[in-house]
């Protein structure tokens, strides 16, 4: 009976993900560097400058979701030069460190080899906390974040592709987020 139960939900959620996607909500960066789909409802928040680091030169960062105040969970997609000849692996490192720096109880998963939309790229998951003030309450509390990055290189430009939600809620978007992320593409 649990099997069932378990078979039940994780079709509800296959098809949940798959309704998100229905209408087709593709953005191309201007610059024509890259394109992703995004889930029905969301739509570019900003772009701003991203931070340098000692391997990545300062770059575009764009972000995505239902909205500045609404949403629990978005996509980051940053585009930075390399400053050296480093391995992709050595720019991860280094893009995570200035992750880590900037939050609390940050852990992540082991670098992995894998692919997304047929790029060899590399991933890992990031657990961080952060004090946020509940205006309800009155007092601040540590509120958990989980991330899935994918690190892409072509030529000397890296792509940081991230989806960034809260705990609470990362389990049940989870499939949504990885769908779009699996439609990121290179374009240039």
């Amino acid at each position: 009976m649990d099997n069932l139960k378990f078979l039940l939900v994780g079709c509800l959620l296959l098809g949940f993900a798959a309704n998100a996607f229905s209408q087709g909500n593709v953005f191309t960066d201007p610059e024509g560097k890259f394109s992703i789909e995004l889930p029905e409802g969301w739509v570019k928040i900003m772009d701003a400058l991203t931070k340098t680091t000692p391997l990545l030169k300062s770059g575009k960062i764009y972000s995505f979701g239902t909205s500045r105040d609404k949403s629990s969970s978005f996509i980051y997609i940053a585009i930075m030069e390399m400053t050296q000849a480093k391995s992709l692996k050595d720019a991860a490192v280094d893009f995570l460190s200035g992750v880590s720096r900037k939050v609390e109880n940050y852990s992540n998963t082991p670098l992995k080899n894998t692919v997304l939309n047929g790029i060899d790229c590399i991933t890992t998951t990031v657990t961080a906390g952060s004090k946020k003030f509940d205006i309800v309450t009155g007092i601040e509390k540590m509120v958990y974040d989980v991330s899935i990055y994918y690190f892409l290189k072509k030529g000397n430009t890296v792509y940081v592709v991230n989806s960034f939600s809260q705990k609470d809620a990362f389990e049940v978007e989870k499939p949504i987020l990885e769908k779009a992320l699996s439609t990121f593409k290179i374009i240039e």
